[in-house]
């Protein structure tokens, strides 16, 4: 049976993507998928302000990049670049009290921007997913 992510990635056309929770002052993972061995063991536990998750959390807003691989402009840590991805966004899922419950990220293989019908897309996508989980 598939995970949910895998379901969702699959009707966005993603190649890998993670959920985090947040614990404290730190995101904590709880599911992924398509993600290398190396780059899990880093963003298991994602402090607030670091790399897209954290961003993400941090400023309440979505977080994209048009090619994790090469653009410097966005948080991206280092071990991040492994991904076999191009195009990623970090969508943070609020409860309904307004406070960051989650951050839901998603990694595509096109190098293609985020515009606002596309970020709205994901944004829709990643509510949906977490309101699926039984976390």
């Amino acid at each position: 049976m598939k995970s949910s992510l895998r379901q969702v990635l699959e009707r966005l056309g993603g190649i890998a993507g993670s959920i985090h929770r947040t614990s404290g002052d730190f995101l904590c993972l709880v599911d992924q998928t398509g993600l290398p061995d190396d780059v899990v063991q880093i963003i298991e536990r994602v402090p607030r302000g670091k790399g897209m998750a954290g961003q993400a959390w941090l400023t309440g807003k979505p977080i994209t990049t048009c090619n994790i691989k090469t653009d410097s402009a966005a948080p991206i840590e280092p071990g991040a670049r492994s991904v076999l991805a191009k195009a990623s966004i970090a969508v943070p899922i609020f409860d309904d009290q307004g406070d960051a419950v989650s951050v839901i990220g998603f990694a595509f293989s096109d190098d293609q921007p985020f515009d606002e019908m596309r970020i709205d897309i994901c944004r829709q996508a990643a509510y949906h997913l977490w309101s699926t989980l039984d976390l």
